[in-house]
């Protein structure tokens, strides 16, 4: 991630045991909220190959996919207080 307000996309399967990965729960663990997900569709990508992460050079079918969109938790920004009010935005 590159700035604070950057996101991180993954792009996993979505069916069988990928589904065991529970990649939102494995974000959140490392304190990262998730933003959303949406179906990927590598037609999208022109020369996208899919290969095994195992050393197989073998494309495999990578449909269905979502890729899951994360980012930083924002900290709570200090509210602004008017003139004439305190902080509970209550007149004095």
């Amino acid at each position: 991630m590159i700035h604070e307000n950057g996101e991180i996309h993954v792009t996993n399967k979505c069916n069988g045991f990928y589904l065991d990965w529970n990649i939102k729960g494995l974000a959140s663990a490392v304190r990262l909220r998730f933003i959303q997900e949406v179906p990927f569709n590598f037609t999208g990508y022109p020369g996208y190959r899919t290969k095994y992460g195992f050393g197989g050079d073998m494309n495999f079918n990578s449909n269905p996919s979502k890729t899951y969109k994360f980012g930083l938790f924002r900290a709570a920004l200090p509210q602004k207080i008017e003139r004439g009010t305190s902080a509970g935005g209550l007149e004095k």
